[in-house]
């Protein structure tokens, strides 16, 4: 299960749809379709019913084959039957650690500030729909922030493993 904490910092999503998102990658015919190896990216916006809200909306998710190997079944000691968030926080009360999914969210986000990532940028990783004109229609990101937000995660990755 700590595996599972571990991709949820590194992906920018809420504590649920990490649990749906590596449901996801442990199947196959799913994971052909939900990840874009060229571009490295979790292609959220092709399960809406899972990552698309009315105010919350995590269109991609950018990782590398590392971070998707972090979850892959029978890599880790990931269970075959992946657990609901609930039942992961209650197993981790059970034998006193606490456990909340949101502070993984929290940690990205202070990671990537940390390595000079635009905030817009961040508000739309992490699936929050800015209020702005200019962000909600006409906001067109560098292609060098996904560069910069890969070789960030890398960085957090490597932290967190130690």
């Amino acid at each position: 299960m700590g595996q599972i904490v571990r991709f949820g910092c590194l992906v920018d999503l809420r504590s649920s749809e990490t649990l749906q998102s590596v449901k996801l990658i442990n199947d196959k015919e799913a994971f052909a379709k939900y990840y874009d190896v060229e571009q490295m990216i979790l292609q959220n916006y092709k399960f809406p019913s899972i990552f698309l809200r009315q105010t919350k909306k995590a269109f991609v998710s950018f990782v590398t084959p590392s971070m998707i190997d972090i979850v892959k079944k029978g890599s880790f000691g990931i269970p075959k039957n992946l657990p609901t968030y609930n039942a992961l926080r209650l197993t981790c009360q059970r034998k006193g650690i606490t456990c909340d999914l949101r502070f993984a969210r929290k940690i990205q986000a202070s990671w990537l500030h940390r390595y000079n990532v635009p905030d817009v940028m961040i508000d739309l990783l992490q699936g929050r729909v800015g209020k702005s004109v200019l962000v909600n229609h006409y906001l067109a990101p560098s292609l060098d922030h996904k560069a910069k937000v890969l070789q960030a995660l890398e960085k957090l990755k490597e932290d967190i493993e130690q």
